[in-house]
């Protein structure tokens, strides 16, 4: 995806007109941002800044829920990342909307969707996530404390959990899942986030997550099966969680497996053989 501003909508006329009288209805917002996706506008949104709030109308060009949920979480993350604000809020949205901006972490209030930004997210740089708001870069994490140590140490299994349920579209905050997850340690996350306790954690939060058996080709298998997942595998550091997405071709994108590296596309054969010291990797997965 590809974000845009100003009359870039002027350069993709397939939007349809109607949805975009809507937007301009609202004289109060300033600003208009286009999402391009593969040369086509697939949401326009327009906004207004202010008093560290931004104010925000978006419109889809199609009504799929799980691509307008990522094309919703995009736009926040541009949004946090340009304006630095300390919410941003959805007026009266319809009922399609609603759900988009709920699996977001936006809540209401009154009649407005609103979004606070965790104070996590200010204590770290914004290269730590991905253009989309995945975390993909633990080793810039020493300010976020996990157990007895910081995340950029010990952190790998709560942020493939952020990861995941942020896939799941059901966004919880870092600070509470890290929290969440450091009440289940083992002397302080000493030896690392457990994959049972991981897996559990997981299953209380309402994800109907199953895990495979711990060898490669076990794991491969499941991959394959699976829409998401975390995959824990052994590298040159020791033991390694990363949230992997099946893209339904074949490859696998993984999030924080190579720190701070974007679009990290691979089979999960060809991962394996790269990363993996040892063949008894294993997943946690959702179908």
């Amino acid at each position: 995806m590809r974000y845009e501003t100003g009359s870039a909508l002027l350069r993709h006329p397939e939007f349809p007109r109607e949805k975009l009288s809507r937007l301009f209805a609202r004289e109060d917002l300033q600003r208009e941002a286009v999402i391009i996706d593969e040369g086509i506008a697939v949401a326009v949104s327009r906004f207004a800044a202010a008093d560290s709030t931004i104010d925000m109308q978006i419109e889809f060009l199609h009504e799929d829920r799980s691509n307008a949920i990522r094309i919703l979480g995009y736009l926040t993350e541009q949004l946090m990342r340009r304006y630095q604000p300390k919410r941003i809020r959805v007026e009266k949205p319809d009922s399609f909307l609603i759900h988009v901006l709920q699996s977001n972490r936006y809540y209401q209030k009154g009649s407005f969707y609103q979004r606070i930004t965790e104070p996590w997210r200010t204590m770290v740089p914004d290269s730590c996530f991905d253009d989309e708001g995945y975390i993909i870069h633990q080793g810039q994490m020493e300010n976020l404390p996990f157990g007895w140590f910081s995340t950029d140490a010990k952190g790998c299994g709560w942020i493939a959990g952020f990861n995941l349920m942020k896939m799941a579209e059901q966004e919880v905050t870092m600070e509470e899942t890290a929290h969440e997850l450091e009440e289940r340690a083992i002397l302080g996350q000493v030896m690392g986030q457990s994959e049972f306790f991981l897996w559990v954690w997981l299953r209380d939060r309402g994800l109907k997550a199953a895990m495979s058996a711990p060898f490669d080709a076990h794991a491969i298998k499941m991959m394959k099966e699976s829409k998401y997942g975390i995959l824990l595998y052994s590298h040159n550091r020791g033991a390694h969680y990363c949230a992997y997405r099946n893209r339904n071709d074949g490859t696998m994108q993984f999030y924080n497996a190579v720190y701070g590296r974007k679009n990290h596309i691979a089979t999960p054969e060809d991962f394996l053989k790269t990363y993996a010291l040892f063949p008894f990797s294993s997943v946690i997965y959702l179908k």
